[in-house]
């Protein structure tokens, strides 16, 4: 028996995607399966059955030595890894260490080299881009079992109960907004998000519009509840992990939200969404879409929808789902 570990140093929309690959290994592997996890992602592993979590600290940039148990393999599944998540992998105990690297510049020699499709993630499925990753590390094809997997982490009884407790008694149809994103290159300006939501309080389609993001984006939130000039049915929910933030997606009717996690876990969970996005791979990071999901790719002229743009978007969505009922 092999002991293997996958490494995912990154952000939790990037984690879910890898989710079904590691479901389908699961199902044909017999190992001893280990996951390296950041803090940012590291719920949606906790209740992963047969899978080891070990979970980054916040400082780890800092010091390389996070992780001292040995490994025969381990497999780095950012499709581009940093120089830093590099480093990373370099610091684990491994007899074999594998990466995606860029064949036109030199790498490390410890590390076995993985490819992609086209030489390239771009315009890929993520999930099929991160099974092909692990099936070339331990020459096991899971790239066709993929499809009968979610990417929704398993969630618990404490999360639902979180979620009731502070979303309250469901009356009506609720809207969740989140327009904050963990990478400032796709968080939009607030302006015009304001402006959406405050349009948005005016329809009576929805009963309550909660603005979710995490406790270190809470007062953000309320300067954003504060500008609105009909902020009557709005709250703010901050939940407690990533995993648990399912738990209140799960009670909403839809979802708005920027290139993010909570867009990526709507979606996972079948929650009708509509993404209004800054220019992201569509291809690689949304394919598939639901006739009740809706995506704004990006502006017309510039990166980022202006209001009227993303007004447009939104009603369309909203007619949708009237139509679909």
């Amino acid at each position: 028996m092999q002991k293997i570990l996958l490494i995912r140093p990154d952000r939790a929309g990037d984690a879910i995607k890898s989710l079904p690959a590691l479901r389908a290994l699961r199902q044909i592997c017999a190992d001893d399966l280990h996951i390296l996890a950041s803090h940012h992602n590291a719920s949606c592993f906790e209740f992963e059955p047969n899978f080891t979590l070990h979970i980054l600290p916040p400082s780890w940039e800092a010091g390389l030595t996070v992780i001292r148990n040995g490994f025969d393999k381990a497999i780095l599944l950012p499709c581009e890894p940093t120089f830093t998540a590099l480093q990373l992998l370099l610091s684990i105990n491994s007899r074999e260490m594998f990466a995606v690297v860029d064949k036109n510049r030199p790498f490390n020699q410890k590390i076995t080299p993985l490819f992609l499709s086209d030489g390239t993630a771009a315009k890929q499925n993520e999930c099929l881009n991160a099974a092909l990753l692990i099936s070339q590390a331990l020459k096991q094809n899971i790239g066709n079992d993929i499809c009968r997997f979610s990417q929704a982490p398993i969630m618990s009884k404490l999360d639902t109960e979180e979620a009731e407790k502070q979303m309250g008694t469901k009356q009506g149809l609720w809207l969740g907004v989140c327009p904050l994103a963990g990478d400032a290159k796709r968080t939009h300006p607030l302006k015009s998000w304001k402006k959406l939501v405050g349009r948005i309080c005016q329809y009576k389609v929805w009963s309550k519009i909660f603005l979710l993001g995490p406790l270190s984006d809470r007062s953000v939130l309320l300067q954003f509840i504060a500008d609105l000039p009909n902020a009557d049915k709005v709250e703010i929910c901050c939940p407690s992990s990533f995993r648990t933030l399912g738990a209140y997606l799960k009670r909403l009717d839809g979802l708005t939200a920027v290139d993010s996690g909570p867009l990526h876990l709507a979606r996972a969970l079948e929650v009708p969404s509509l993404g209004i996005l800054s220019g992201a791979d569509t291809s690689r990071w949304y394919p598939d879409q639901s006739i009740r999901d809706l995506l704004l790719p990006r502006g017309l002229f510039k990166r980022y929808p202006t209001t009227f743009e993303m007004l447009l978007a939104y009603r369309k969505w909203q007619d949708r789902l009237r139509i679909l009922g």
